[in-house]
């Protein structure tokens, strides 16, 4: 997220500010946690040089201090949460610009395993505590209804978990796909059984592997390349520093290429500096008319950013996959393996997250 709130920064303060005036960040860690955040937060609506927020990286957290800004009419945009329940009529004063979304994510899931795949049988290994997964796993099961089964579900929470067994028990019970719903901390668990899947083909090799529409779109991912190849995920944005414009400017800013996550946290700082620049005193208060008007709209990572309903609109997501590539040398990560479009076998879209 710092990436790309910083790069909005360095845009507009090397083209001299907001109407004269540099822009600064205050940066501050909640360390995801709700009660350390509400605590935070309590003090920051406190300052007056504070005029909005930008954050959490975890979408509950950013639910929890939601009241305590609205409360004092301070703008927070979340770029991080895929839940777009939490933007309502009730909530003015939170907006949103990743422009995925739990619904839409499963409906391109699906409509990829359905579809594309012509497979039907699903087992699901997500984490069972995290709300947000909860809600992702509902969804997906929601939207399967009619077209499809979930034959099994595994908890990678789970201090016992088993890779082996579980996707044994997958199989027997006829899964034909697997999808991949962890949480940051149950990725030693992902790339295990990801590994045990290719350590034994002749029991699991036909498993097809769909992933999530958070966690999985990392330079992690690709790293375990050999045991990832050929996933299939959903994603809100991604780099393509032949396109110019964000990714190839991130590419040089930052040495590298970039992640969703980074650019839309540049959108969420676009969006800010766009409605700063609309008043020649930017108060709390007409931050938020601003981006509320119908009329609003300004350029960012993923196109023209206008909110609708205090969500980003329209929704996006892409379905990319792991590619081997020819050699270290000619893949964009320098791991061997990229993202590339899921129907498309050019490399030159591929994502190279840095985290």
């Amino acid at each position: 997220m710092l990436r790309g709130f910083a790069q909005a920064q360095e845009e507009v303060n090397k083209n001299g500010g907001i109407n004269g005036v540099p822009l600064k960040l205050a940066i501050v860690n909640d360390y995801d946690d709700k009660d350390k955040a509400k605590m935070l937060a309590e003090k920051l609506v406190k300052d007056s040089n504070i005029l909005g927020i930008m954050g959490h990286h975890i979408g509950s957290v950013s639910e929890a201090v939601a009241p305590i800004y609205q409360r004092e009419k301070l703008v927070l945009i979340t770029p991080i949460s895929v839940n777009d329940e939490i933007t309502n009529d009730k909530t003015p004063y939170l907006f949103r610009t990743n422009r995925a979304n739990i619904e839409k994510g499963s409906n391109e899931l699906v409509h990829y395993m359905v579809n594309n795949w012509q497979r039907q049988k699903v087992a699901i290994f997500s984490n069972g505590k995290l709300d947000y997964i909860k809600k992702m796993k509902t969804s997906f099961e929601d939207e399967l209804f009619n077209k499809g089964e979930v034959v099994g579900e595994f908890d990678l929470s789970l201090d016992g978990f088993n890779a082996y067994q579980s996707l044994k028990t997958a199989k027997e019970k006829g899964a034909e796909v697997i999808l991949l719903l962890p949480s940051l901390g149950d990725l030693n668990k992902t790339w295990e059984l990801l590994r045990v899947k290719n350590e034994y083909p002749n029991e699991f090799g036909d498993l097809k592997v769909l992933g999530d529409i958070v966690t999985l779109y990392r330079l992690e991912t690709l790293k375990n390349g050999r045991d990832t190849e050929g996933m299939v995920l959903a994603v809100s944005w991604q780099f393509n520093p032949e396109a110019g414009g964000f990714s190839q400017d991130a590419d040089t800013l930052w040495g590298g290429g970039v992640n969703w996550v980074t650019a839309m946290s540049y959108d969420a700082g676009k969006a800010f500096i766009a409605a700063m620049e609309k008043s020649e005193n930017p108060t709390r208060e007409n931050i938020q008319q601003e981006l509320s008007n119908d009329s609003f709209v300004t350029e960012g990572a993923s196109g023209p950013i206008k909110f609708k309903e205090n969500d980003v609109t329209p929704p996006s997501l892409h379905m990319v996959t792991v590619k081997k590539q020819a050699s270290v040398e000619e893949s964009i990560s320098k791991t061997g393996y990229d993202f590339v479009p899921a129907k498309s076998a050019s490399a030159q879209e591929a994502e190279v997250p840095n985290y």
